[in-house]
């Protein structure tokens, strides 16, 4: 009897060690296919709005981008951003961390804590995995990247998908100490946003006015 009570010991915690083993490949597969996902949506998006030939315009948004991926980023994904030029004053995220803003965008907003913004709630999108949630309804990488291209470009989000994204993109706004009532007139759900902004007041906050002057001037 005790020998069998050590031999099913011994099945068992080998099962439970093939559990373990299985659990960390799940997340490996389905990292796999977001990051998939994003590159085959990317090069939609790219095929449709060119990317700017401005490398001084890129490193800027590079630079800004990975300041804000500090704060509030996926520490497993690597964020990749880019200019696209077009006068649509749009801004997109693709599954894995791909953030892509229009030149048209930039050229409407007045300072760097408005685009700062706009870039934490692109991120906070890619954070929640929405389009990524929204493709697992196909199983082929080719249909599902169809459907995520086409929910990106209608802005297909619900109300509480961008309240959520809003909240985040203002706390790490926060974190960076901007100023979070000049996200309110870029927000997604802008009522929702003024009501945060209202809470969440900063003593003095950071100005990069003359750098973002500069970053308009060169589109």
């Amino acid at each position: 009897m005790k020998y069998i009570l050590i031999a099913l010991l011994a099945v068992s915690c080998q099962l439970a060690h093939k559990k373990k083993e299985r659990k960390p490949n799940k997340q490996h597969q389905a990292l796999k296919r977001e990051g998939e996902l994003g590159k085959r949506i990317s090069v939609r998006i790219l095929s449709q709005y060119p990317r700017l030939e401005q490398a001084q315009v890129q490193n800027y948004i590079s630079s800004l981008g990975r300041s804000i991926v500090v704060r509030m980023g996926r520490q497993e994904l690597y964020y990749y951003f880019a200019v696209l030029e077009s006068e649509e004053k749009r801004s997109f995220s693709a599954p894995g961390g791909f953030i892509f803003v229009t030149t048209g965008l930039i050229k409407s907003l007045t300072q760097e804590a408005q685009l700062a913004g706009i870039l934490a709630r692109e991120i906070a999108i890619v954070n929640n995995r929405y389009v990524y949630k929204a493709s697992l309804k196909e199983k082929s990488l080719s249909k599902a990247s169809e459907l995520g291209f086409k929910k990106i470009l209608a802005n297909e989000f619900s109300r509480k998908e961008l309240r959520v994204a809003d909240y985040e993109a203002m706390m790490g706004l926060l974190s960076m100490r901007y100023n979070t009532n000049a996200y309110v007139s870029v927000a997604a759900d802008k009522e929702f946003s003024k009501k945060i902004a209202g809470q969440v007041l900063i003593n003095k906050p950071v100005n990069y006015t003359d750098r973002f002057i500069q970053l308009k001037n060169r589109i």
